[in-house]
């Protein structure tokens, strides 16, 4: 059962938009490309698209469904409840690196002295409390963010330039190395994460009005996006180099670090971390509140909140057990999440809902749509 509450299109487009963003902008995309990782952006933007197509497509078959409901009316009773009991996990796991990401940035730039555990627990309740309050509360409170976002994010990656601190020969000589390393770091790296991830969207699309319309908003998310790192990925290469993005953590503070116009505006990297961590905080409620919508219908309830607390409880101790180790947290973002979280439930399982539901068409078998409730 869903709440009876619906957001407009604008508001879809701007939760999409943060879900895409994220923590990607701290780490940089494509980085292993060097100068190269502008045609990495994309790349994978183009198949960021191709997968709004995909869900599109799902979403044309199951019109005013969840995700979750897509597949009650694909699988059998005992393999969708499986799928979908893994769908809660996984958005609860993609909340949770979220989380280990913004308590790393803060305890490094804001909060240095505050023990991390602190950080993640007021980063978590804050979450648990906007998700309660439904989405379009938070949905209203994105569109707020996003016109005080927008200009600051435009002038971070203007400011560099403005600087004299860009050099525009950093971003030659093009294909040095061929494509090899463009397509290596595409996929399924920057293809999962972070276009990938825009599959939570199918569990908000119940709450948009007249969302049989629903794609040109998605794709122009994707675009945007697309065009967002893109250039943020410009901007570093020809403020810091290639070479240090490559072992830098953050090269995207690192370059922002450097803006001074005038000695007058610098030391601007604290405003940075605060957009970084408004963003996150977005990112988080959507895939917090996937989660907990999700499991409300695993279980057949009428009420999404009573699975907050718990699931926000799972979050944070995989959180917690996340950032024991940076080094291993950036490892598993980047060499394990892609392969055994990302391409299975980005791209694998609704292939397979989509091959299932042609088979049992061209076979003629009765599969009347369940109403969602």
């Amino acid at each position: 059962m869903i709440e009876n509450t619906k957001i407009n299109k604008l508001q879809l487009y701007i939760l999409t938009v943060v879900t895409g963003s994220g923590s990607s902008m701290l780490y940089g995309i494509g980085t292993h490309a060097n100068q190269d990782a502008w045609i990495v952006v994309l790349i994978s933007m183009l198949g960021g698209m191709s997968l709004i197509l995909l869900y599109c497509w799902l979403l044309k078959l199951f019109p005013d469904a969840t995700l979750f409901h897509m597949f009650e009316n694909v699988f059998n009773k005992y393999l969708a409840k499986i799928i979908s009991f893994l769908y809660v996990l996984y958005f609860a796991i993609i909340a949770s690196h979220v989380i280990g990401d913004i308590t790393t940035l803060t305890s490094l730039y804001i909060l240095s002295e505050t023990p991390p555990i602190i950080i993640e627990i007021i980063i978590t309740l804050i979450a648990m409390y906007g998700v309660f309050l439904g989405i379009e509360t938070f949905a209203r409170f994105g569109i707020l963010v996003f016109i005080f976002i927008v200009p600051l994010i435009f002038f971070f990656f203007i400011g560099p330039i403005l600087s004299n601190q860009a050099n525009f020969e950093q971003l030659l000589p093009i294909l040095e190395n061929g494509w090899r390393p463009i397509f290596k770091e595409s996929f399924p790296l920057i293809f999962t994460n972070p276009f990938g991830e825009i599959i939570v969207f199918l569990m908000i699309i119940p709450y948009v009005t007249n969302n049989q319309k629903v794609l040109p908003v998605a794709l122009l998310s994707m675009l945007s996006i697309g065009i967002l790192f893109l250039t943020i990925t410009v901007t570093n290469i020809v403020t810091i180099g290639p070479k240090f993005i490559e072992i830098s953590l953050y090269p995207t503070i690192q370059a922002i670090r450097g803006i001074n116009i005038l000695n007058f505006i610098q030391r601007v990297e604290g405003l940075a971390v605060f957009l970084f961590l408004i963003l996150n905080y977005m990112k988080i409620m959507i895939f917090l509140f996937a989660a907990a919508t999700g499991a409300n219908i695993v279980f057949k309830t009428n009420n999404y909140r009573k699975y907050i607390i718990p699931i926000s409880i799972i979050v944070f101790i995989l959180s917690h057990l996340s950032i024991q180790d940076v080094v291993l947290h950036l490892y598993i973002d980047t060499h394990i999440v892609p392969y055994a979280i990302g391409l299975p439930f980005e791209l694998g399982f609704v292939i397979l809902a989509l091959g299932v539901y042609y088979i049992k068409e061209l076979l003629k078998i009765d599969k009347k749509p369940k109403a969602v409730k």
